[in-house]
């Protein structure tokens, strides 16, 4: 069963997410998730620069293809795009369930199973404004990152998971390895996760 087909008797999901910048890109992730034991699961990725409009090959022009590296695939966070695209198939079920309301009972189940696998802890925009302030001070001084981890009693890896969703969410200017960027964007676009 898929939101789209209801009917299906498959339990079976894709979602696909444009990072790191949801409006742009430039990657197009596509996460294939299954139920095992009740609760889904990935099963598959995607990561491409580029989207086939017509099945046989003719790039969509707004895409310009780029060179996927070792390096740039170890970079996507694949947890996050799991979380994301399990969030994103718990509400269409939800909307299935209103559009087909015999089976509502089955679909909101099943959605209920993909929120369950969200995220366990949702921070919200003032928290993310908070992580990148106490980053964009500490630039100045050297080692924003350990200021972080300070600041928000946090592990060294934990510090630089939210410095980074901080630059996925443009709340920071993007930056290179051994590179420190700071400065808060005063009117990000903002994307709840």
């Amino acid at each position: 069963m898929t939101p789209d087909d209801p009917g299906t008797g498959l339990d079976f999901h894709s979602v696909t997410i444009r990072w790191p910048n949801d409006a742009v890109g430039p990657w197009l992730v596509t996460v294939w998730s299954d139920l095992h034991d009740g609760m889904p699961r990935c099963v598959g990725i995607e990561v491409k620069s580029f989207k086939d409009i017509t099945g046989d090959g003719d790039l969509d022009p707004a895409y310009e293809p780029r060179e996927l590296t070792a390096a740039g695939l170890r970079a996507v966070p694949l947890g996050l795009m799991v979380r994301r695209a399990h969030s994103q198939a718990a509400d269409a079920y939800a909307r299935a369930a209103e559009a087909v309301p015999d089976r509502a009972a089955e679909l909101l189940a099943v959605s209920a199973r993909f929120d369950a696998a969200g995220p366990p802890r949702r921070y919200g925009a003032e928290h993310w404004r908070e992580v990148a302030a106490v980053y964009s001070e500490a630039a100045n001084r050297g080692a924003p990152t350990e200021a972080v981890r300070r600041h928000f009693h946090l592990s060294k890896s934990a510090a630089a998971k939210q410095v980074a969703r901080c630059r996925e969410m443009g709340l920071l200017p993007p930056t290179s390895r051994g590179r420190i960027e700071g400065g808060v964007d005063e009117n990000p676009t903002w994307r709840d996760s």
